[in-house]
């Protein structure tokens, strides 16, 4: 699970929370949103999951609260980011984005690469009243 900067397991056998590294470098979760994908896992992976976050944004918490905030001004980030959580609780830096991005899609190809497409290079998904 996921919060701003934040990040932990939520093991809903013995009803424990088992904290990860902070999220390196930018917000990656709803609305400062990167792009997400599930790597493949193979017998030669042992079938563990490795999770990649590319994109999201830098916007740190007392700006969501500022009334003269204005979110679509912010640029998106370009760091690439993984995690295997079964393994090691620590975040892993990968080849960044040629151009920010929040809000995109990833795509696994059957080749193995990832295909990046849709989101913004500023801004953040906002509702206005």
């Amino acid at each position: 699970m996921q919060a701003n900067w934040a990040s932990i397991i939520l093991d809903y056998n013995v009803r424990a929370e088992i904290q990860l590294d902070p999220m390196p470098d930018a917000v990656r979760t709803y609305p400062a949103s990167a792009g997400t994908v599930v790597l493949p896992m193979t017998p030669a992976n042992n079938w563990t999951a490795t999770i990649m976050f590319c994109g999201g944004s830098n916007v740190t918490t007392p700006q969501w609260s500022d009334p003269t905030f204005i979110a679509i001004q912010q640029k998106a980030a370009t760091s690439c980011v993984k995690i295997t959580p079964d393994v090691s609780p620590s975040y892993e830096h990968d080849d960044p984005l040629p151009e920010g991005r929040t809000m995109a899609n990833l795509i696994l190809l059957p080749d193995g690469t990832i295909f990046c497409t849709n989101g913004a290079k500023f801004g953040e998904l906002c509702s206005f009243l």
